[in-house]
């Protein structure tokens, strides 16, 4: 849950790692309560970008203008913080389409409707589309 201890905790988190970052080896800080600016402030230092795409919600627009960093797109692509719009109407960066197959976020509609790079494979684990209903829109 939470709360007002959270809030508290994230506050002064970001607060530490802001005045101790030059002292603090970054590759540990896989964190998903580390605030964008500050990743933004410290963009030069060696992240651990493999871990932080793995949990943290980084927004579109850091994507777009760092898309150029080591992130796991093959994590990013999959993760359900990110619609089927945001990764279509973002479809110059690196996404991993058989990782969006998996995506939650994507249904069968989507699928349908959408003539894209579609793993069935993956589409076939997703929570979201049963078996039957691949089987019966199969053509």
């Amino acid at each position: 849950m939470y709360n007002y201890y959270n809030k508290i905790y994230i506050r002064d988190y970001n607060i530490f790692i802001d005045k101790n970052i030059e002292k603090l080896d970054v590759a540990l800080l896989c964190n998903n309560d580390i605030d964008i600016n500050i990743i933004k402030k410290y963009i030069y230092k060696n992240w651990h970008w493999y871990c932080l795409s793995c949990d943290y919600k980084f927004p579109l627009d850091f994507l777009k203008d760092y898309y150029m960093l080591d992130l796991s797109w093959y994590n990013l692509s999959k993760k359900e913080y990110y619609t089927y719009n945001d990764i279509n109407n973002n479809i110059d960066l690196p996404w991993i389409w058989n990782q969006v197959s998996h995506n939650p976020n994507i249904t069968w509609d989507i699928i349908n409707n959408n003539d894209n790079l579609w793993d069935i494979n993956m589409v076939s684990t997703n929570k979201n589309i049963s078996i039957d209903i691949i089987e019966s829109n199969i053509n």
